[in-house]
């Protein structure tokens, strides 16, 4: 029993070390905790995205799918960019869709959708989204409806 003595003790000395490692590598915030930017969770980023696509799909008159881009949470809000994609996995013709027609034929166009969301009765709501913008609404988004500035940001 003597002989294992120090084979435990270094064994109890690993476990402090790799527990207090990774206690210092969690995200500082976490979903319902004070206000902070953190990673979604896999259910937090369905539910964003599901109130993303109703208005991206009617806004296009199909059905989509977003690949997401970027996605952060800054509690209550989310920031979204992401490419909107056909079910099947193909680019979006925008050029046939006449709302973003005239923009894609100037070179006016970015087929990025670009939305701000805010967690309100358990639910996200879309506060602002655009499809296509080339200039970059965040910061004023974020300003008038009292966002982080930088939800944003990578």
């Amino acid at each position: 029993m003597r002989a294992l003595r120090p084979l435990i003790a270094i064994a109890c000395m690993t476990l402090c070390l790799v527990g207090c490692a990774s206690r210092s590598l969690a995200p500082e915030y976490s979903p319902g905790s004070a206000p902070g930017k953190y990673p979604p969770t896999a259910l937090e980023r369905a539910a964003v995205l599901d109130a993303l696509d109703a208005l991206v799909e009617a806004d296009l008159g199909r059905q989509v799918t977003l690949e997401v881009n970027s996605l952060s949470i800054d509690t209550p809000f989310a920031a979204v960019t992401a490419t909107p994609f056909t079910p099947a996995g193909a680019r979006i013709d925008f050029s046939g869709i006449p709302a973003y027609s005239a923009a894609v034929e100037t070179g006016a166009f970015d087929d990025q959708v670009i939305a701000l969301l805010e967690k309100s009765g358990g639910k996200w709501q879309v506060l602002e989204h655009e499809i296509g913008s080339t200039d970059f609404p965040g910061q004023e988004w974020a300003r008038i409806h009292g966002a982080p500035e930088d939800i944003f940001a990578p």
